[in-house]
C-alpha cells in the first residue's frame, strides 16, 4: 500500500470516528498532493435560510456558524492526523451542512 492510500483511509476513518460522514481522495497530475475532504456536519435544528429569487440560498446565522465550525474541526482534525501545516499544506474542505 502506498503513502497516498495509507492516508487517506487514516483521515477518513479519524472522521468517521469524531462523527463527520466524508469522502476523501487525492488529487491527480499537478494536484497529487492535494488530500480533497468532502464532509457532512449536522444542519441546526433552528433554520431560517431563504432562496433567492435567483435559485441562490441565503445562509441563516445558525447555519453560517455551523458551517464554520464543521469546517474548522474537519481541517483541524485532518492537519493532525497527516501531521500537514504550514503555508502549503494542501488540504481542501467541503462541508455538506445535512
Amino acid at each position: 500500500m502506498n503513502r497516498r492510500t495509507e492516508e487517506t483511509k487514516v483521515v477518513k476513518d479519524a472522521l468517521a470516528l469524531a462523527g463527520y460522514p466524508s469522502r476523501v481522495k487525492h488529487g491527480t497530475g499537478t494536484a497529487h498532493s492535494w488530500i480533497d475532504v468532502k464532509a457532512d456536519a449536522p444542519k441546526p435544528s433552528v433554520c431560517y435560510c431563504q432562496t433567492t429569487v435567483y435559485g441562490t440560498v441565503e445562509r441563516c446565522d445558525p447555519c453560517k456558524n455551523a458551517y464554520r465550525d464543521g469546517y474548522k474541526s474537519v481541517l483541524d482534525l485532518v492537519r493532525q492526523v497527516t501531521g500537514r501545516n504550514g503555508e502549503y499544506e494542501n488540504i481542501g474542505v467541503d462541508i455538506n451542512l445535512i
